[in-house]
């Protein structure tokens, strides 16, 4: 292959290719340009390797890319010239200079550097390419070095300042600016309109509340409009009026005066006994005082802001502060001592207690259980989080000292606890909820009854002494003490019985009812009834009963594993894999742990591998992800030896590879196009046999021509008097060829076409068909034939108006088409004759 790249690749070959490429798709081919159209065999991508490695003399560079550019003047992106800091800054300057703005990355073309543009220099900078610092931006240069202003370097700005430029403005315009007036000249980076933004809101360390109109009309007494539009008031409303230009001189807006947080307040009330709502930032005008909003409010409100008040940052904060408020829709902060305390008023008011579902809470107007409910679980509105309204609750009724439970027994209670555990199948605890004979009651509150004491005629200070006492329940607190030799006797009888040993989840213990093997296992953990603590049931069975311990298992060996995998293929008739389960041979271990301690070398294994990649090497089975290398001279033999079966060749279709069932001739054909496994691609299982074995394959295998297909649909033309289409079917006179597999072979790319085309388009594009309606190929000298025969039949010369050339019945070619085909030049006519010229040409006339 290098003595083939060697003898094929030179210089000037390269460079007729590369033209080629550039004149069929108006782009120069780089190395992921594919196969060389004039050169099926080879790709550009090997012609740039043998250019790298030095295999092919050339002196126009060491890769395609560079050929190109020193042989054609193709742009070389890994050898543009360097650029710098400073040369972009100049550029930057020019550019403001020329357009009175900095430039960014959408401003186009750079006018004093060819070809580059903002954007690519941009890229450059972040990429610290064409030695320029790495990390930089565009941005960043233009305000390092050019002093450009961006946004988080915004100046500050005065009132003496704003006033002076206005002044410069009057006197070079003779009007006073507008926030329409454009950029600020005296400093070509400020505009009007930002001016009067940061006069409206109070930032760039100015007063806010203003604007540029009222600080030109209280400073230059200018802006006087002809009609001055004023807010004012009636029956809470608020309307615009409007004063005729005699009166607007009168009217100016006044400085923003210092506000008192008294007087925030009584604007707050104000605004909420009119709307039912506390104002926010983007509630508008202050109707007390319109000249004012609360966005200003809540924004001189900040640090450093005219409105002064304690622990107050914002308008929200002041609500919080100084009415209680959590937010704008009236929502409070609370407190477990006020819910509490509207718990209690809810129980006198209604007779119960209430809950989640009880609807709104009318000790405070816009909230509802269910939203305290809420706040109590997450922790908002300034509650702790992790409560509950059952919890407080539970608690009133105790301090109560609730009237229902004053009326309970201690038979009662009994009763309740033989329902409650014929209905779940256990004892009823503190925590299991509301007693279901009673909703009003909870558990809880009978267990706290019985703590004080005020069950009457029961000395049983818990509701567990109660069912201990009563019905026999056993108390965790006094379980009998356990021994060790108990436990493992009773594991090895559990073992005897189930095949397994117990563990936490094994459930009751079979030869001692009243105890679980749950309740064992806590006991070995919490150190309780006479058990060690700080271990697990699992552990005291690896120490005194030789239980496998998971956690430090045995040392494994290859010779080990073998074995049981050969055991394994002697039973089961196939190799282990990961998914085989446990091994029998071996308790406690299973194909996926012997797998995972041979990827990882666990266990005392030497080798990091799979098991089938062990299986691969000591017992010869095939890895998938890693198939033995082909070659040609096997593919040839497994061919031959097909050929012999069948009496057929394989194709790509003809399944698997009967010597070898692991191998399809799907896949080698696969790996002959694009190479692997030995193979160098670039050739497919046709053309191996083809050139081996002489194989002739049907003619649609074979590649076509674009010449060649419009030849057969002249000829079909001339047949039939109709173009073909994929349904026309065979091409007659060629053996094997049907017009749908030439149309589908354009669409899909192959024999050697290009492909995303079709019959029809390209005899749309190609293909000049005759006159509509005649389709047999025309010459002059038949022509001159059938006007001898015409003339002899009928005593004069034919004309474009004689109707047909043959009498009936052969009538089919009209005199008028023909004259059409010698103006058009159609039917194979040269053209640019007529009927009554091709005549008049001696000796016919």
């Amino acid at each position: 292959m290098a003595q083939l790249l060697t003898r094929l690749l030179q210089e000037k070959s390269i460079l007729e290719w590369a033209d080629a490429h550039y004149k069929r798709t108006n782009r120069w081919p780089t190395q992921r340009s594919g196969p060389v159209h004039e050169s099926p065999q080879l790709t550009w991508r090997q012609i740039h390797d043998s250019l790298y490695r030095g295999n092919l003399r050339s002196s126009g560079g060491s890769s395609l890319a560079q050929l190109l550019h020193h042989r054609r003047g193709i742009e070389n992106r890994s050898n543009l010239p360097p650029l710098s800091v400073e040369q972009i800054a100049r550029w930057a300057r020019a550019h403001r200079s020329r357009t009175g703005a900095w430039p960014h990355r959408r401003s186009g073309l750079i006018a004093e550097a060819r070809d580059l543009t903002w954007k690519k220099l941009n890229s450059a900078l972040r990429a610290g390419s064409r030695d320029l610092p790495r990390g930089y931006t565009l941005a960043k240069v233009l305000v390092k070095h050019c002093g450009a202003r961006t946004k988080r370097n915004i100046p500050p700005l005065t009132i003496s300042m704003v006033l002076r430029w206005a002044d410069d403005h009057h006197k070079r315009t003779g009007h006073w600016p507008t926030s329409h007036s454009g950029r600020v000249l005296a400093d070509g980076q400020e505009s009007w309109v930002a001016i009067d933004k940061a006069l409206r809101d109070g930032v760039r360390h100015l007063p806010g509340g203003s604007s540029l109109s009222r600080l030109l009309a209280e400073r230059r007494n200018a802006g006087r409009p002809s009609i001055n539009k004023i807010l004012i008031e009636h029956k809470g409303k608020l309307y615009l009026r409007r004063e005729p230009k005699r009166r607007a001189a009168r009217v100016q807006a006044p400085a923003l005066k210092p506000i008192s947080t008294v007087e925030v307040l009584r604007w707050v009330d104000s605004h909420y006994r009119r709307t039912g709502r506390w104002p926010g930032s983007n509630h508008g005008r202050i109707a007390d005082e319109p000249l004012l909003t609360w966005h200003v409010i809540d924004h001189q409100l900040r640090p450093g802001g005219r409105i002064r008040a304690a622990g107050v940052n914002s308008l929200v904060d002041l609500l919080r502060t100084h009415r209680d408020v959590w937010n704008s829709r009236g929502k409070r902060l609370l407190s477990e001592d006020r819910i509490s305390d509207w718990i209690v008023e809810h129980f006198e008011r209604t007779g119960t207690w209430p809950t989640a579902q009880s609807g709104s809470v009318k000790e405070s107007p816009g909230d509802t259980w269910l939203a305290i409910t809420r706040a109590l679980f997450y922790g908002s509105r300034g509650l702790k989080r992790g409560s509950s309204l059952s919890t407080l609750v539970r608690q009133c009724r105790i301090q109560l000292d609730d009237p229902a439970l004053q009326t309970v027994t201690a038979a009662q209670i009994l009763a309740w606890a033989d329902e409650h555990r014929a209905k779940t199948g256990d004892w009823p605890k503190s925590t299991s909820g509301s007693v279901a004979q009673a909703p009003h009651l909870t558990w809880q509150a009978i267990h706290g009854r019985l703590r004080a004491g005020k069950i009457n005629g029961e000395g049983s200070r818990t509701l567990v002494q109660l069912l201990q006492k009563h019905r026999g329940r056993p108390n965790q607190a006094q379980l009998p003490r356990l021994s060790i030799a108990q436990i493992v006797e009773w594991a090895r009888r559990h073992l005897d019985r189930t095949g397994q040993w117990p563990h936490g989840g094994s459930g009751p213990v079979v030869d001692a009812p009243s105890e679980n093997w749950k309740a064992i296992d806590s006991a070995f953990w919490n150190g309780t009834r006479g058990l060690p603590g700080q271990t697990s049931l699992s552990d005291v069975l690896v120490r005194h009963c030789g239980k496998r311990d998971n956690r430090n298992p045995p040392r494994l060996t290859v010779k080990q594993i073998l074995a049981w995998a050969d055991r394994h293929h002697a039973k089961h008739g196939s190799w282990p894999k990961t998914e085989s389960g446990p091994i029998r041979e071996a308790p406690g271990e299973s194909w996926w742990t012997v797998n995972d301690a041979l990827k990882q070398g666990k266990r005392g294994l030497p080798v990091r591998m799979r098991v089938l990649g062990l299986l691969c090497k000591h017992r010869g089975l095939r890895d998938p992800q890693n198939p033995p290398r082909l070659t040609i001279r096997q593919i040839l033999q497994w061919a031959d030896d097909h050929y012999e079966r069948t009496g057929e060749w394989p194709s790509r279709q003809s399944g698997k590879v009967l010597p070898d069932a692991h191998e399809r001739w799907s896949t080698i054909d696969s790996k002959l196009q694009r190479g692997g496994r030995g193979l160098r691609g670039g050739s497919t299982l046709v053309r191996v046999l083809s050139t081996h074995r002489r194989v002739q394959y049907r003619r649609r295998g074979l590649p076509l021509s674009v010449e060649q297909m419009i030849e057969w649909a002249q000829s079909h033309h001339e047949l039939t008097g109709t173009l073909p289409r994929a349904e026309s079917g065979p091409v007659r006179g060629v053996a094997g060829e049907n017009w749908k597999a030439i149309d589908a072979a354009l669409r899909s790319g192959s024999r050697n076409l290009r492909g995303k085309s079709s019959l029809e388009r390209l005899l749309e594009s190609r293909y000049q068909p005759p006159f509509a309606g005649c389709g047999q190929r025309l010459s002059v000298k038949k022509i001159l034939g059938w006007a001898e025969d015409f003339r002899r039949r009928v005593g004069r010369w034919p004309t474009k108006h004689s109707a047909y050339v043959h009498p009936p019945p052969r009538r089919g070619e009209r005199w008028s088409t023909i004259d059409l085909a010698l103006r058009e030049g159609l039917r194979g006519l040269p053209g640019g004759s007529s009927l009554q010229k091709l005549l008049r040409k001696p000796p016919h006339r």
